[in-house]
């Protein structure tokens, strides 16, 4: 494979684009496509999407749509495995009929897992007694929607727990019980399946890409095929090249501030022994405790202390929670003679970490445009050399000090044309490559 084809390669093959009937006919439309995206986020628990059509055929009225359609997708790169995936049609929107032009008629079918509307009509009231948050995001998976893929993701998790599910839908369900996991874990699908994981592992994960950028006006490849990149360095035969990329947030602190991310504290009530307690959480002190998605990643809190004489990771009253606990119940004599087996609910260990750890997949966010690449997915990690802007002397590197290295994938845009196929990737860090300068104090 050529540089060119490597860094540039926007080819795909649609092997399949089809609606299917609920009586079971089939009918492609790959014809009638204008676009197709597919959407995956680490925040959703299901994939959706949107196809583009322009329809001579009144195919709304032929196949009688009514909301109950499947769509079927499959598609491939050169060399790779083909995606298979099967959504249901939800709703059909944006028409436009132009008479003038043989009837055509513009239209945007959306889709979306079928999981989510049969969560969205059922519910889950279910006690668990000393289940893991695997064993019970399993347990809903199978038995309330109906899962059946062997592709899932479901990762172990420490702990177990006496939880009783309050009447909601499958999917508030494992939103509800993966909030109270420590380490702090997160649930979402992406094109190959279900994935249940603690952000820690995810963010830590290796790199499944690695990219680089080059303007698109600017040769790749300059005499004798050399790489025309802006760098002194060697330069990884396995990097591909960004189309383009935008900042979306460098940094927020006041966002930060209000949003638990440096620091919060949680008040919590012993109803039954009437005790309370007080656990302030403070990011700096956690940050050499934790991995994050550089190794060797510097913090965003860089100690500076304004002129109340703290920084801001000291600062625990802007976010205050309250919650009730009932730590120690299971080493109490008297608690467990009446209720033997008790399991803490151990709210000190997760609800300020979880807090924090989820403002930090929000603060330092950058848009990337890509080509497409079957092989990422949300939940994946990138490696990317960001170029810097400023003049260069022989002895910089051309990459950012601060803002290169690992990216955390939260959301991806995988667009299909005719002719191309491009992803619109998020990429998030929750440190900065190296530490800053350190604070000169007065």
């Amino acid at each position: 494979m050529s540089s060119e084809t490597l860094f540039h390669d926007k080819t795909y093959e649609l092997k399949a684009l089809e609606v299917i009937s609920p009586t079971g006919i089939g009918t492609d439309v790959f014809a009638l496509m204008v676009e197709l995206n597919l959407f995956e986020d680490i925040y959703a628990p299901t994939m959706s999407g949107e196809l583009m059509l322009v329809d001579t055929n009144d195919l709304i009225s032929e196949l009688a749509m009514q909301g109950n359609e499947t769509l079927r997708i499959i598609f491939s790169k050169a060399g790779e495995k083909p995606i298979v995936k099967s959504y249901r049609i939800y709703k059909i929107d944006g028409i436009d009929i132009n008479y003038s032009n043989q009837a055509e008629m513009t239209y945007i079918m959306k889709f979306c897992s079928e999981e989510a509307l049969i969560s969205a009509g059922a519910t889950v009231s279910k006690s668990y007694k000393g289940k893991s948050v695997k064993d019970i995001v399993n347990d809903i998976l199978r038995s309330s929607l109906g899962v059946v893929r062997d592709n899932m993701l479901i990762d172990d998790t420490p702990g177990t727990y006496d939880l009783i599910v309050p009447y909601i839908s499958p999917f508030e369900a494992i939103n509800w019980v993966i909030g109270r996991s420590a380490p702090p874990a997160i649930f979402f699908e992406n094109k190959r399946g279900y994935v249940l994981s603690s952000i820690q592992k995810l963010i830590t994960s290796p790199s499944v890409a690695n990219y680089s950028y080059a303007p698109q006006n600017a040769p790749l490849t300059g005499e004798n095929g050399v790489l025309n990149i802006p760098s002194t360095e060697e330069v990884n035969i396995n990097m591909f090249n960004m189309i383009s990329f935008q900042f979306y947030s460098v940094f927020d602190t006041l966002d930060g501030l209000q949003n638990g991310l440096f620091a919060s504290s949680l008040e919590t009530l012993d109803i039954l022994r009437q005790k309370e307690a007080n656990y302030v959480y403070n990011y700096n002190e956690k940050f050499e405790k934790l991995k994050h998605v550089d190794a060797k990643g510097g913090s965003f809190d860089n100690n500076w202390k304004d002129r109340t004489k703290k920084t801001l990771s000291e600062k625990s009253l802007a976010v205050r929670r309250y919650y009730p606990t009932n730590l120690e119940h299971n080493t109490d004599a008297v608690i467990t003679q009446f209720q033997p087996g008790i399991k803490p609910s151990l709210v000190e260990n997760w609800m300020l970490q979880r807090i924090s750890q989820i403002e930090q997949l929000n603060y330092f966010r950058v848009k990337f445009v890509a080509p497409g690449n079957i092989g990422i997915n949300v939940g994946n990690v990138i490696d990317f050399a960001m170029p810097r802007i400023k003049s260069k002397t022989d002895n910089d590197s051309f990459k950012h000090p601060y803002y290169s290295g690992r990216y955390f994938i939260t959301a991806i845009r995988h667009k299909f044309t005719l002719n191309a196929y491009e992803m619109v990737m998020e990429g998030v860090k929750d440190c900065t490559v190296h530490d800053h300068p350190p604070v000169v104090t007065k």
